[in-house]
């Protein structure tokens, strides 16, 4: 006999969560590191994949010119509009900080920053303007390597620069 699945369908739909159902991670950053499964395709940790997913969301968002290129050993991606400040009303820190839903990009999504916090071991981000420059972990690029990268960027808004060295 089968179990009766339109009943069990029905209780689901009628279960209602609020904000009070809702526990806040106490560390989203250790959560993200220990199922990193959850938050990478095939939970491939590679810096060329943390590249791709943030040039996806760049391009998702703005529909503006990215690109991604290295700089010595720093991983760069840049866009000609500014992804993370017209997306959200949350500080940019926020967003490297914590898990920050993002349904621009479909349901249960949520912005990338927060997971290249996670695994990179420096990062930055930085605008045009001097003052907006942003070091999220570790160390900063040397001022030519940002140099370096603002040449190779054409008319940017946001860029990010990153290094993330892969276990042997």
């Amino acid at each position: 006999m089968k179990p009766d699945v339109s009943t069990n369908q029905s209780e689901l739909l009628r279960m209602k969560y609020t904000e009070a159902d809702i526990i806040p991670l106490k560390d989203p950053l250790e959560f993200i590191r220990s199922h990193q499964e959850m938050f990478l395709p095939f939970g491939n940790l590679r810096a060329s994949s943390l590249v791709a997913i943030l040039v996806d969301e760049a391009l998702s968002l703005t529909r503006a010119k990215a690109s991604a290129f290295r700089v010595d050993d720093w991983w760069v991606v840049s866009c000609e509009s500014d992804w993370l400040l017209r997306s959200t009303e949350q500080s940019i820190d926020t967003l490297f900080e914590q898990i920050t839903a993002c349904p621009q990009l479909g349901v249960n999504s949520h912005y990338f920053e927060v997971v290249l916090h996670a695994f990179a071991d420096d990062l930055i981000t930085l605008t045009p303007q001097e003052s907006e420059r942003l070091l999220i972990k570790g160390n900063a690029p040397a001022p030519e390597e940002i140099e370096a990268a603002k040449e190779l960027a054409t008319d940017w808004k946001r860029m990010i620069l990153f290094r993330y060295h892969e276990p042997e």
